[in-house]
């Protein structure tokens, strides 16, 4: 039962629920005065010995619980939450969002308001019980993108070399005669490897060329991986 009720529970907070689950257990006027009273009295301690109090009466409590049911509530956003969150964005704000949800239904509904877009990556650096284990899965994503962004430059040369776009063309000749007139001053003679490498160092300055262009601010949010990502983090 404790697990069908898990996945329920799980499944409701997918699809952006808010999950309330409902037990209860019979007890009799003798034990329900006694716990009231150890309640009254933790209650009315002071800092942390209040909060050790009331863990321990809230445990005596909830305690041998029989389930009842298991709901999911849809809590729809407020009129105008999505433009807002673009607006923020637009104006270059970096924004964070801090939430006592579950962790699917906050994706969820990061999604639905649009801080989430659906090309981003997300990073889920969660349930982690020490700063070992963080650092242990944040270097394991670094490592990732890492990987990913190597793979990803070397596709952009790939597509440089077999499009062949015209400002690159352009490029070359008017870069031909300068090149030639240098590797001619430096050795005198041409020959077929010395062509190959000629025009191997040309389409390395014109890659580079091509790479280190600008980007237009806000076309995009990179990560490291150069695409948009998001941080998820308990």
């Amino acid at each position: 039962m404790k697990q069908l009720a898990s996945k329920y529970v799980t499944q409701f907070a997918i699809n952006g629920l808010r999950t309330l689950v409902y037990a209860s257990r019979q007890v009799d006027s003798r034990e329900y005065y006694h716990l009231l009273n150890e309640f009254y009295h933790a209650n009315s301690l002071f800092g942390s010995e209040r909060s050790d109090a009331l863990k321990i009466i809230y445990s005596k409590i909830e305690y041998n619980l029989t389930l009842v049911s298991v709901t999911g509530v849809e809590d729809k956003l407020q009129p105008g939450v999505h433009e807002c969150l673009k607006n923020l964005r637009d104006a270059g704000i970096q924004i964070w969002v801090l939430t006592g949800d579950k962790e699917e239904t906050a994706i969820t509904v990061s999604r639905s308001a649009g801080h989430f877009t659906p090309n981003m990556s997300l990073i889920h650096l969660t349930n982690c019980d020490d700063l070992f284990t963080f650092a242990y899965k944040l270097f394991n994503y670094l490592e990732k993108l890492k990987i990913y962004r190597e793979k990803r430059n070397l596709n952009k040369k790939i597509k440089l070399l077999l499009k062949k776009p015209i400002h690159l063309i352009k490029m070359k000749t008017n870069l031909k005669c300068r090149m030639k007139v240098e590797f001619n001053y430096q050795n005198n003679s041409i020959d077929e490897m010395d062509l190959y490498n000629n025009k191997q160092l040309f389409t390395n300055r014109s890659l580079q060329h091509e790479l280190d262009r600008p980007r237009y601010r806000h076309s995009k949010r990179p990560g490291s991986s150069g695409e948009p990502m998001a941080l998820v983090i308990d």
